[in-house]
């Protein structure tokens, strides 16, 4: 993926992926003559040329806030959402990436992908633009940045709790508001409405979980508990007749409508859509773009991921030595930076050589657990038996690497 640089392609394209690749630019006509025009206008105006990115996201952003439900506005939320493609996908990206947390130390998969990230994203702009302040954030790739990783860390969130429910404990979950809020935006009648909240409420009172834990997998009610919510249903309704398995189907039929709206399933991008005005097919951009380069660009941002990643773990590493004990530090110091070995290390500490052997041991667990740690808190993930045995490798070489060359580097010099 080249980076745009013309001022119409920033405010008028859109990134086209294909799964966990970008595969181009496409533009949309209309921003496209807005933009143009713009520019236009403001060169015949001023006699000058246009101005710098900064000053059109800025113009965009005062656009947008002026009058937020107005047609101008909306296709300034498009002009930003096209501006915003770049940071966008930077972000998606490493989310996505962020779920290995090296080649050498763990690994985690996840049925998302990166367009599926980016959709989640780019849909938050409007909330985003809602909430920036100029005056109080540095710029709006820096607050965007910030505001779609946490968009994501959200739905993922979500998305997981909602796939550990069944639609019984879905629906025993949903709030009384919540409830009536899925039926009202579905567009059923009050009457209709007024049913199934019914139907809802003798259900969530007559089958209660025994165990809090079983909430989530809570299987159908057997055709006893049935018979037994719909008797509590004709109880408040008596001039109605109504089966058991009508009400089943009824909740059912509230369960999906309600994962449908708060736990939306993602669409793919790869189809592609005005912003603004769905009439018109959206052009392909020709852009001279040798693939050789967006494998390159690929290559470069996944380098530089794990470049930081390993950064980060270090100082995490450095940090935990800076915690232990003098008499570890300096068997450390002893054994990695100046090469002894143990039967000389224990001579020169006035200890046995299975001391040393042993306090290495319980130093080396106490660096695994440190890089345990750091996964859980950096990625929200714990680290498996296996992967634990790759990490015990990447310690090994990290202190007899990194460590030891820093540590060469802070001893005094012999005179």
């Amino acid at each position: 993926m080249y980076s745009r640089r013309d001022l119409v392609e920033i405010f008028s394209t859109f990134l086209r992926l294909d799964g966990d690749r970008p595969r181009g630019w496409q533009s949309d006509p209309p921003l496209r003559r807005s933009i143009m025009r713009c520019i236009a206008k403001y060169e015949a105006e001023r006699g000058e040329n246009s101005p710098p990115l900064q000053f059109w996201t800025n113009y965009w952003q005062e656009v947008w806030q002026d009058k937020p439900n107005s047609p101008t506005a909306r296709l300034a939320i498009a002009h930003l959402s096209a501006y915003l493609q770049e940071t966008c996908y930077g972000v998606a990206k490493k989310m996505r990436d962020s779920l290995k947390i090296s080649s050498r130390v763990a690994f985690f998969d996840s049925n998302y992908q990166v367009a599926d990230y980016f959709q989640i994203a780019i849909a938050s702009t409007p909330k985003i633009l809602k909430s920036y302040d100029p005056e109080r954030s540095s710029s709006l790739d820096d607050y965007a940045r910030v505001a779609f990783r946490s968009r994501i860390q959200e739905t993922l969130r979500q998305s997981g709790e909602v796939d550990l429910c069944s639609d019984w404990g879905l629906l025993r979950k949903l709030s009384k508001r919540s409830f009536r809020e899925v039926l009202q935006e579905t567009g059923f009648s009050e009457e209709t409405i007024s049913r199934y909240q019914l139907a809802w409420t003798c259900f969530k009172t007559v089958y209660q979980p025994t165990r809090a834990s079983g909430t989530r997998h809570l299987n159908a009610p057997d055709w006893a508990t049935w018979d037994a919510i719909a008797a509590l249903y004709h109880r408040d309704r008596p001039l109605e007749t109504v089966s058991p398995e009508t009400l089943k189907t009824w909740l059912l039929e509230c369960a999906s409508l309600a994962r449908n709206r708060f736990y939306p399933s993602q669409v793919s991008l790869n189809e592609p859509r005005s912003s603004f005005d769905t009439r018109e097919p959206l052009e392909e951009l020709s852009a001279t773009l040798d693939s050789s380069l967006l494998e390159t660009w690929i290559e470069s941002e996944e380098q530089n991921l794990r470049r930081q990643r390993q950064t980060d773990l270090n100082r995490w590493l450095f940090e935990a030595v800076c915690t232990l004990d003098t008499e570890s530090q300096e068997i450390l110091q002893l054994y990695y930076c100046q090469g002894l070995m143990q039967t000389q290390i224990a001579e020169r500490l006035d200890i046995k050589q299975y001391q040393v052997s042993r306090q290495l041991s319980r130093v080396r667990k106490t660096l695994l657990k440190a890089i345990a740690q750091w996964s859980q808190e950096t990625f929200q993930i714990a680290l498996s038996s296996s992967t634990l045995a790759a990490a015990s490798q990447s310690l090994e070489e990290w202190l007899q690497g990194d460590y030891a060359r820093d540590g060469e580097r802070q001893q005094p010099k012999q005179p």
